[in-house]
């Protein structure tokens, strides 16, 4: 059975008492702007790398739509009417009709915090698509029905068709475009991570603003990436890559020096900036090594968002 006939079943069985669907957590291992397009976006070219350790949804039949934020982060999503999650389902019956995609009761658990480059909100809308169609039993794996999926994501915003990617691929994705051209990287590892942030939200749209320079070169044109690679190749690798949204961040929260600085200090391998901030990461050889350096993290800044995860991939050679 697969993973999407597997959730249809789970709707089914579970109608009364609903069901709930883990979002993906995204990182951006590179990002790299290289110019400003016609329609107002810029060209980008990204390596992303998932973890399924995003926020979480619950979907219930009801006789009346209904939504509720709840989780650590529930204060900081902004109103609930303008959430991501709704137009996802709005735009999912404005094309199906309001038969296919009835009346459902929504719970949004968050539990990373917004504005904070891990592609939350757009992962939220990623897994709306997917739970309502399991919801209405419609096969979100069919070839036509994904490819209608992909267009409503693009509707949304440049990360929510990578998001939806991850929900038919758990992998490593090259991205470019407005981030909506997709070529999965089956053969790229993964990768033990620790992700913080300091609790400041940074809007994706200032960040762009401060942008100085929007021509950079690209460098993943042909990733060198191959299935031997052991983790210090990776390393390597990265530390080719750029994200050339970090300056301008860095402009508007010099803070995210020291988050950086921390990271090092806890033994990461390499650390960056994912996304558009606030959130920085590091890599780490071993789960182990992860996990320990979350617990030095916490101990020096109790304050901090620290999550030790690990992102989907291939298995590392040893």
């Amino acid at each position: 059975m697969s993973s999407f006939a597997a959730l249809r079943h789970t709707a089914l069985a579970q109608r009364e008492a609903g069901f709930a669907l883990q979002a993906p957590l995204k990182l951006n291992l590179a990002l790299h702007v290289l110019g400003k397009r016609a329609d107002g976006y810029h060209e980008l070219e990204t390596l992303i790398a998932f973890s399924a350790a995003g926020d979480r949804l619950h979907f219930r039949k009801a006789a009346q739509d209904s939504f509720a934020i709840t989780g650590a982060f529930a204060a900081n999503t902004g109103r609930a009417e303008d959430n991501l999650v709704l137009r996802a389902r709005d735009n999912l019956r404005a094309l199906l009709g309001a038969k296919s995609v009835p009346p459902v009761a929504i719970r949004l658990s968050k539990t990373l915090p917004a504005a904070a480059g891990l592609g939350g909100g757009s992962a939220d809308a990623a897994a709306c698509f997917i739970g309502l169609c399991a919801l209405a039993a419609i096969k979100a794996e069919e070839p036509a029905v994904q490819r209608r999926l992909m267009q409503l994501a693009a509707q949304l915003g440049a990360d929510v068709p990578m998001c939806l990617a991850w929900f038919y691929r758990q992998s490593a994705y090259l991205a470019r475009g407005r981030g909506d051209r997709l070529t999965p990287l089956p053969c790229f590892p993964a990768l033990p991570a620790v992700i913080i942030n300091n609790g400041t939200a940074l809007a994706t749209a200032s960040v762009f603003a401060r942008l100085k320079k929007a021509d950079n070169a690209p460098v993943l044109q042909k990733p060198a990436i191959k299935p031997d690679m052991n983790f210090a190749d990776y390393v390597a690798f990265l530390r080719l890559m750029r994200n050339d949204l970090y300056p301008p961040a860095l402009a508007a929260l010099p803070a995210l020096a020291d988050n950086l600085a921390l990271l090092q200090a806890s033994g990461a391998a390499w650390c960056s900036m994912s996304g558009s901030g606030a959130s920085c990461f590091g890599l780490y050889a071993t789960m182990a090594a992860a996990e320990a350096a979350a617990a030095f993290i916490r101990r020096q800044q109790p304050g901090f968002f620290v999550l030790a995860t690990k992102t989907n991939g291939a298995p590392l050679p040893q």
